[in-house]
């Protein structure tokens, strides 16, 4: 017999303890393959897998899951967010992976806590369970982005919440992975234009916390407005409107002009959602849907016309959440049914500026140079967390904050402030002003 190899076979496991491979469906034991003890329960599991088995030992529930861990981690460079698999494994996956989509498509997802879960870690509305959907299906029904955040970001959630006896769905997800996730490159990128009437876009970079400035080759000699309606899409883009001039600044920032949608200028807030654009408030009230596939403009009936100039807003669930430096209100117009109402919020000022965010399923408020308050209980009660001394109470923002590494980033006139969600206090990254 062959001296035991300080290693596993997979390539650069170090882990122990170092058997030999029991595998009843290949040459691993005849050939006397050594493997580490998680990797032998995973290398097998799979032939067993393949071979609708069950003759492998019992396995007990955390040994089994360290198992699948280690597949993912395998599988995928958790830090570079890259496809990444061990050469050893690829015949094995691509065997496997026929069998897995024919074993999948007897799953149905009828247990709603999977239903409820998804919609949890994503931030999601409810996806529909009227017709039966195969648990990979309903991944599918994701973005690309939450898709990253669930399957990629939180391995161990997707663990926890996958039966392991359906392994094979594991090699579905990295297939789904490489189609469809096309990570948003511009997503620590805050793009505004500061000064009143320029052909400038400022571009301040969350990674470096430094910023840039593009001077932009407009048609007709047109200029941009410091408070039209600016907002990111998902591809790195920037959506701009003062209502004469509506364009596209790609990331190349290479523009792209979209019929108006008014005879005269207009400040307002825009908000992504679903391919969508929604236009609401500023100083003529406007409330519409931009369909940026079809370039279609629709008025929103259902969205209250008071909201006044320096409108905000931000997406939560199904819904968007809207306020404004003239009220002392905070409302929600749910997209699903095209309706509005108030949410209970703590007494705020109709003279100050203000600002909304949402990090997992806490809603933030930042009244300027008040508090900071975090909701709580479905907004049945505000958490005083903080201070907001700095910000000058008359400055609204100027373009649609960001957040990136648990910092919640935003602009106005005066400068480029960070709120820290750790350590819940506001900094000056930047003066303008």
């Amino acid at each position: 017999m062959s001296k035991k190899p300080k290693n596993c076979f997979i390539k650069n496991c170090s882990a122990e303890p170092i058997v030999f491979c029991n595998c009843s469906f290949c040459n691993c034991r005849s050939e006397q393959v050594f493997i580490c003890k998680i990797h032998e329960i995973l290398h097998c599991e799979l032939k067993e897998k393949h071979h609708f088995s069950k003759i492998h030992i019992e396995i007990d529930k955390e040994t089994r899951k360290a198992a699948l861990k280690q597949l993912y981690k395998l599988k995928f460079d958790l830090k570079g967010y890259k496809s990444k698999i061990i050469q050893e494994e690829l015949s094995l996956i691509k065997e496997i992976n026929s069998v897995a989509q024919k074993v999948l498509k007897s799953l149905k997802v009828q247990d709603q806590k999977i239903n409820e879960y998804i919609s949890k870690a994503c931030n999601l509305k409810e996806i529909d369970n009227s017709k039966e959907t195969t648990f990979i299906e309903a991944l599918l029904k994701l973005s690309p982005k939450d898709l990253h955040n669930y399957v990629i970001k939180s391995p161990e959630l997707l663990i926890n919440h996958i039966n392991s006896d359906d392994i094979g769905q594991l090699f579905d997800l990295e297939e789904i992975t490489k189609q469809n996730l096309e990570l948003d490159e511009s997503e620590h990128l805050l793009k505004y234009t500061w000064s009143g009437s320029s052909t400038t876009l400022s571009i301040f970079d969350a990674k470096t916390l430094k910023q840039d400035k593009i001077s932009l080759k407009i048609p007709n000699g047109q200029k941009l407005d410091q408070y039209g309606a600016k907002c990111l899409i998902p591809d790195g883009s920037l959506f701009y409107s003062n209502g004469t001039m509506t364009m596209i600044i790609d990331p190349k920032y290479t523009i792209n002009l979209l019929p108006n949608y008014s005879q005269e200028n207009f400040d307002a807030w825009a908000i992504y959602k679903d391919g969508d654009i929604y236009l609401i408030g500023g100083s003529s009230n406007i409330s519409a849907k931009i369909n940026l596939a079809k370039n279609r403009w629709t008025p929103l009936i259902n969205i209250p016309l008071k909201l006044g100039r320096y409108t905000f807003g931000v997406i939560f669930k199904n819904n968007i959440l809207l306020g404004s430096m003239n009220s002392n209100k905070i409302l929600y117009y749910d997209i699903k049914i095209d309706s509005y109402g108030q949410i209970s919020t703590p007494r705020l000022s109709n003279s100050t500026s203000k600002t909304l965010f949402v990090e997992n399923e806490d809603v933030y408020l930042i009244e300027f140079s008040q508090h900071i308050f975090r909701s709580r209980d479905n907004f049945a009660a505000w958490d005083n967390i903080g201070t907001s001394s700095i910000l000058a109470g008359n400055a609204p923002l100027i373009s649609t904050p960001i957040t990136y590494n648990h910092k919640f980033y935003f602009v106005n006139y005066y400068g480029i402030y960070s709120f820290d969600l750790k350590k819940k206090k506001i900094d000056n990254v930047i003066r303008l002003a």
